[in-house]
C-alpha cells in the first residue's frame, strides 16, 4: 500500500537528476508516451512525477499515495482490488510479451 524505491535500488547519478524522486525503476521527470484510454479518450503523455511518494499533502495530486490507497481499498475492499491490481498485472505480462516478440514493431 506504499510506494517507494527498493532496497538496492540506486538514486539517478545524471547531474540533471541529482536528488530527484525514484523508484522501481522509474524517475521523476520520465517522459510517458500518449496512451489511447478506449472510447475515443487519450491522455496526451507528459512527465512523470512522483510527489505523492511523500507523507502527507502535495500541491500537485492533493492527497499523498497512502491516503489514496486506503481510500481505494476503504471504496473497493480488499478482494476487488486485489482482483483490479490482477488485471492490470496480466495485461502488462500480456503486453510485455507481445513486446518481446515484435508483435508491436518499432514505433
Amino acid at each position: 500500500m506504499n510506494i517507494g524505491a527498493l532496497p538496492r535500488e540506486r538514486a539517478p547519478t545524471d547531474p540533471d537528476r541529482l536528488g530527484a524522486r525514484f523508484a522501481r525503476g522509474v524517475w521523476e521527470g520520465d517522459e510517458l508516451n500518449p496512451v489511447d484510454l478506449g472510447s475515443g479518450e487519450r491522455w496526451a503523455g507528459g512527465a512523470l512525477t512522483l510527489s505523492s511518494m511523500e507523507l502527507g499533502w502535495d500541491e500537485t495530486t492533493r492527497e499523498s499515495w497512502t491516503e489514496r490507497t486506503r481510500d481505494l481499498l476503504a471504496r473497493f475492499g480488499p478482494f476487488r482490488l486485489a482482483w483490479m491490481e490482477t488485471l492490470v498485472r496480466v495485461a502488462d505480462w500480456r503486453a510485455s510479451a507481445k513486446e518481446r516478440e515484435g508483435v508491436y514493431g518499432d514505433g
